[in-house]
């Protein structure tokens, strides 16, 4: 399997809105978020071997992956962001609707993955220094999508830091 990494011109309206996200939630802590794409000729690795390939720092024995929805994913991203929020800032169960399926993130992407239907992977890790999915004092996040029709895989994290 065969790997080349992209640097798309949509990526700088990726960035902007990223940094819209992180201004956009009132917290002393600011977010920052981490993304790469990839094309591939064949899907013939596993995830865990995909991202070994593309994050050399990982600790895959700490790590756990778990394929999920697109909506699961927002709900999780979600999660993750309202995590350094104060409870002005929550809703009643506790997570703010930061992200949406109707979000420009997504409209700057659709060119290069199809969220309704790639292969959509949480990972999480245990280990604080763990180069893909670690990074943040309240909170983190790392997925990794696979779009085999467009043969593009997006690797998306972030974190909070002050």
């Amino acid at each position: 399997m065969n790997l080349i990494e992209k640097s798309p011109r949509e990526f700088l309206e990726f960035n902007y809105y990223l940094e819209r996200i992180s201004d956009s939630i009132p917290s002393p802590l600011r977010w920052y978020f981490d993304f790469k794409l990839y094309e591939f000729d064949s899907l013939s690795d596993s995830v865990k071997n995909i991202i070994a390939r593309v994050y050399q720092n990982v600790d895959l024995e700490r790590a756990t992956i778990e394929k999920i929805t697109f909506t699961e994913m927002l709900e999780r991203l979600n999660e993750k962001l309202s995590s350094s929020l104060g409870s002005r800032g929550k809703s009643v169960n506790g997570v703010r609707q930061i992200v949406t399926e109707y979000s420009d993130l997504w409209w700057c992407l659709a060119e290069y993955v199809d969220f309704s239907r790639a292969q959509i992977h949480e990972y999480s890790t245990t280990n604080p220094l763990d180069g893909f999915g670690s990074g943040g004092i309240l909170g983190n996040f790392a997925f990794v999508i696979i779009d085999e029709q467009t043969r593009q895989i997006l690797f998306f994290s972030g974190g909070d830091c002050d």
